[in-house]
């Protein structure tokens, strides 16, 4: 799991198709930084299953906190990697340690 800003997040880690999509959605009030869990955190730390469960249980762990965050979606999944956009760097970093 990684913290990245939303301006790296944008343009470095995500495909051109998706990035336009993303800056207007958010272009009234942007984020200021995305969380990343990649797929080597949801093997360690969630049991076996369809991976739409995995993505559902570290959802529900990140809603349970009431931070403000959004979970973002690409239009393909190339990376395996599930994101969650947050306004508040402190709470994206406690997010994380939570779930750790």
């Amino acid at each position: 799991m990684r913290i990245v800003p939303w301006s790296e997040w944008l343009d470095d880690r995500n495909p051109y198709y998706d990035r336009d999509r993303h800056e207007k959605r958010f272009l009234d009030d942007p984020p200021r930084v995305v969380l990343v869990v990649d797929i080597t955190d949801r093997q360690v730390r969630h049991k076996p299953g369809p991976v739409w469960d995995a993505w559902s249980d570290f959802n529900d762990r990140i809603q349970e906190l009431e931070y403000n965050a959004c979970p973002l979606f690409l239009e393909r999944d190339t990376l395996q990697e599930y994101y969650w956009a947050f306004w508040d760097e402190r709470e994206a970093l406690l997010a994380l340690m939570r779930l750790m």
